[in-house]
């Protein structure tokens, strides 16, 4: 019934999550923009006068790339302190310094924004692994002692940097259906089944005869990390053998299971 004099009508909600007022143009939080900029978190300022005629500068605007390495960024710190099923994407959102609609536009789900915290740096390490193999050994026959210790060494201590989010994990994939991961889901599964046509190949190059390649993958995958995630666990406090003793043995288990068949 008629509102306050001048008054502005609803206003709108726009696809980042923002709000704008009857003009079009302002958002709630001061961001003076209607192009769909991933920055809604009003890091960016309009041109409009102040109270002494001078004008406001507008701030750069965060580009795509950064605004999700902020939400991932987010996402590990708020995931690892709560686990998958306490933890809330409004808090991600507000350690991000972004609205809650920014990450489903870039994650369809919380389920898939885990996903990619978890394994988006292994599948990177795993390529990248590839890539050193087939640029530095050139698809030869060699030694396989320095390739595996290249791998071992990467992939142990890449998953002993994100212990605690692997540990989180296992745990939300083995306890039952929770938010959008199944019971038994096999996200690691599906990254070394991709991973099992470059097994085949590179152990084609090595001359390592009779290897089972899906379980092969497995097991070496498998035993790096169950020592580098939760290998604090496994020896006593006053005796841990330390990173290097651990790498050769992995290493030589590797090396001579393979080769000494």
């Amino acid at each position: 019934m008629g509102g306050e004099a001048g008054g502005a009508g609803p206003p709108a909600t726009g696809p980042d999550g923002t709000t704008s007022g009857s003009s079009g143009s302002a958002t709630s939080n001061g961001t003076n923009d209607s192009n769909g900029s991933d920055d809604s978190n009003g890091s960016g300022t309009t041109g409009t006068g102040t109270s002494n005629g001078t004008a406001t500068p507008r701030a750069a605007r965060r580009s795509t790339a950064t605004v999700k390495e902020l939400i991932l960024s987010a996402a590990l710190e708020v995931f690892t302190e709560h686990g998958f099923a306490q933890a809330k994407t409004r808090d991600i959102a507000e350690v991000a310094g972004v609205s809650e609609p920014v990450i489903f536009r870039h994650f369809d789900t919380k389920a898939r924004l885990f996903e990619v915290v978890v394994l988006q740096s292994v599948s990177e390490f795993m390529q990248g692994f590839t890539d050193h193999f087939e640029s530095s050994f050139n698809r030869r026959p060699h030694d396989p002692t320095l390739p595996v210790a290249v791998f071992v060494r990467g992939l142990y201590d890449l998953l002993h940097e994100k212990r605690k989010i692997m540990r989180v994990y296992l745990s939300a994939a083995s306890l039952g259906e929770v938010d959008g991961i199944p019971a038994g889901d096999d996200l690691l599964g599906r990254l070394l089944r991709g991973f099992e046509p470059i097994g085949v190949e590179e152990f084609g190059f090595l001359e390592l005869p009779d290897i089972d390649i899906p379980v092969s993958v497995r097991a070496a995958f498998g035993m790096v990390m169950s020592l580098a995630v939760y290998g604090d666990t496994m020896f006593p406090s006053n005796r841990h053998p330390g990173r290097e003793r651990i790498l050769d043995e992995c290493t030589r288990l590797l090396v001579d299971g393979w080769a000494h068949r």
